[in-house]
């Protein structure tokens, strides 16, 4: 299975859910079994607001609506990861088979349903993307919801832990720490010829600021 790169998705960020459906459809358990003659109308709820969602219609959701109901896209197998905020708060997102457990309960279809969650209406006759802007289209998002293995992609998070690939601030790094080994081997040099003591060395120590 090859795994390819897909976009940094960010919590802060908004996305447009599209119901495909027409009309009303029936909706049936893992034993092939009615459970519900389904109107077709989306309703999520997050923070206590309900996000209503007609066939054939298109609404603007915030990205706990797209994790709740179809699953974190950033989620990979069998490992918690952890993402940060622009606000540098930090959060957990599941491993993707976890994720997987949750949303076939959240259907009624339990661990012994997961392989069916892609054939649901709520999920299957449902379209995510990104809000767009004129520099930059909407891009479809895939949730674990249609793509238990990632097969399409793993989407990017913000991690707390990052390097810094800024040209000008790496240069801007590596001059301060060049500074400060000339600085140390300054030091050195004057202890060898008898001209400081020790305490006079800069030591490599953990700042308690």
């Amino acid at each position: 299975m090859t795994i390819s790169t897909q976009p940094v998705l960010n919590i802060e960020d908004n996305f447009i859910i599209t119901n495909d459906n027409t009309g009303p459809v029936d909706i049936f358990n893992d034993k092939g079994e009615l459970v519900q003659h389904w109107d077709g109308v989306l309703d999520y709820i997050w923070a206590r607001r309900h996000y209503t969602i007609p066939p054939g219609k298109s609404v603007q959701v915030p990205w706990d609506v797209v994790r709740v109901y179809f699953g974190d896209p950033r989620s990979v197998p069998d490992e918690f990861q952890q993402t940060v905020d622009y606000d540098g708060n930090k959060g957990d997102i599941p491993p993707r088979n976890k994720e997987l457990s949750r949303l076939a309960g959240l259907y009624g279809l339990y661990d012994q349903g997961i392989h069916l969650l892609a054939d649901n209406p709520k999920i299957a006759n449902v379209t995510i993307t990104t809000v767009g802007t004129p520099d930059s289209p909407p891009i479809e998002i895939f949730t674990p919801a249609v793509d238990p293995d990632g097969e399409v992609g793993i989407y990017g998070h913000r991690q707390s832990d990052e390097p810094n690939y800024d040209i000008a601030s790496q240069l801007a790094e590596l001059r301060t720490r060049n500074s400060q080994m000339e600085a140390q081997i300054a030091a050195l040099a004057a202890v060898q010829t008898g001209r400081v003591d020790d305490e006079t060395i800069g030591r490599d120590e953990p700042s308690l600021r």
